[in-house]
């Protein structure tokens, strides 16, 4: 033992570690089954890494304690793990990538004179809180040391980590909720009737679900400082549990999406169109449940969010999952609009419209459209009456407007419905086909 003790101890003295931290290793190593010279035996044991961990956790600082995993695990030549290079490349490809997706979309409409709707501004200020997150992934967490162990990092990283991961944690919550909001603001614009008020219900589930994580992942430690300060024990404060927040917002964010999906389906299913024509729109519209599938693996990284002692490097894969999960949701709500960029300079992807039949029909009205986006290049106006001689007959007046815009597509819009109920008794026999337009 005194040979292992002269060279062992004598190297840790050098990092500086009081002797109450080498009472504890000498003590952990004298327990063991190892030859006290054997420096390998002693590295390896999981025992005596165990015991000397208790002890000095009991009897230092976190500070202390992080110095000395330092210094054991340099002398022992424990391999230095470093993920922060994958961390900073899947944030600057994904982060490219959706950036010129959005910036695709936009100028493709706008050079189209389609103009911009609501969910293009949506997604724009998804894009606007993207970019400070790629930023402080690659410059702020990945810059202090996420994908490191935290006993290789300066004490004073370690504080900045926290700090920046705080702000990322904000941004992730505007982001998924900015993200529904796009698909949700899309939507509005392509399904009628009862779907519509199913929808706004959605957009205000949706923005309470944003806003209220917004507001805990803000206030969830006490003082607000504690996040970033409370890791090395000298500080005073409380905090929320990380684990319940993070698992609370991926699985009410999971039901939202499955929600949004069912919508779309079970109009999908009652349009008035070929099988083949259905399968090809819902797969437009089942794009999003990529981001799904992503929000579902990254769950099983949640599990010691909050609790690691390690998090620096613990919670690399969560940040990983996370932007992969948020800039594959701008890329996919984008889809359906490059649709038009695309057939535009490919129109053989739109077939032709002097093929198309079948017009979308629903059950109930589409309210309130703005059309004036559309480019129209034949405008048809078809006045269709059908009366009854008999004194209890139903005059209806039904006027439709079929569209044939530039963008390969056939619009049909109810445009107004006359009715005149002459008996009650016919009241049931009231039958009105309205149409929708379906941007797709």
């Amino acid at each position: 033992m005194p040979t292992f003790s002269f060279s062992f101890l004598s190297f840790l003295f050098g990092f500086g570690l009081i002797r109450k931290k080498q009472k504890c290793l000498a003590s952990a190593v004298a327990n063991s089954t190892c030859n006290p010279a054997d420096v390998k035996c002693t590295c390896e044991s999981e025992t005596i890494q165990a015991t000397s961990a208790i002890c000095i956790a009991g009897t230092c600082t976190v500070r202390e304690s992080l110095t000395t995993k330092n210094a054991t695990s340099t002398l022992c030549g424990v391999p230095i793990r470093n993920k922060t290079p994958i961390f900073a490349n899947v944030t600057i490809v994904l982060g490219v990538i959706a950036g010129v997706i959005v910036v695709l979309r936009i100028g493709s409409k706008i050079g189209l004179g389609l103009g911009l709707a609501p969910d293009d501004y949506a997604i724009l200020v998804t894009l606007a809180c993207g970019i400070p997150s790629s930023v402080m992934n690659v410059r702020g967490t990945g810059g202090n040391g996420e994908g490191k162990d935290i006993w290789t990092l300066p004490f004073d990283m370690i504080t900045r980590f926290g700090v920046y991961f705080y702000t990322l944690e904000i941004l992730y919550f505007a982001q998924v909720m900015l993200l529904k909001m796009t698909l949700l603001l899309f939507y509005l614009q392509i399904f009628p009737g009862p779907a519509r008020r199913l929808l706004w219900a959605t957009v205000v589930v949706n923005a309470i679900f944003g806003v209220s994580f917004m507001l805990l992942a803000t206030f969830q430690c006490t003082p607000i400082s504690f996040f970033w300060t409370g890791w090395d024990g000298e500080h005073k404060g409380k905090c929320l549990n990380s684990n319940a927040i993070g698992w609370a917002n991926a699985a009410i964010s999971i039901a939202l999406d499955v929600w949004m999906i069912a919508i779309p389906m079970w109009q999908v299913r009652n349009l008035n169109l070929h099988w083949k024509k259905k399968v090809g729109v819902a797969i437009m519209l089942l794009v999003g449940t990529f981001v799904t599938v992503v929000s579902i693996v990254r769950l099983q990284f949640l599990v010691n969010l909050g609790s690691s002692a390690n998090p620096t490097f613990d919670q690399v894969d969560v940040s990983i999952w996370s932007t992969v999960e948020i800039d594959t949701g701008i890329i996919c709500t984008c889809l359906p609009s490059i649709r038009l960029f695309l057939i535009r300079v490919f129109p053989i992807l739109g077939g032709s419209s002097h093929k198309r039949s079948g017009y979308q029909n629903y059950p109930d009205s589409y309210g309130k459209s703005d059309h004036a986006n559309s480019r129209a290049k034949t405008l048809v106006s078809a006045a269709k009456s059908q009366s009854r001689p008999e004194h209890n007959g139903i005059e209806l007046e039904t006027r439709y407007e079929v569209r044939y815009s530039t963008e390969d597509e056939a619009r049909l819009v109810r445009m107004q419905e006359g009715h005149n109920m002459k008996s009650p008794h016919e009241a049931s026999a009231r039958s009105v086909n309205s149409a929708s337009e379906v941007s797709l």
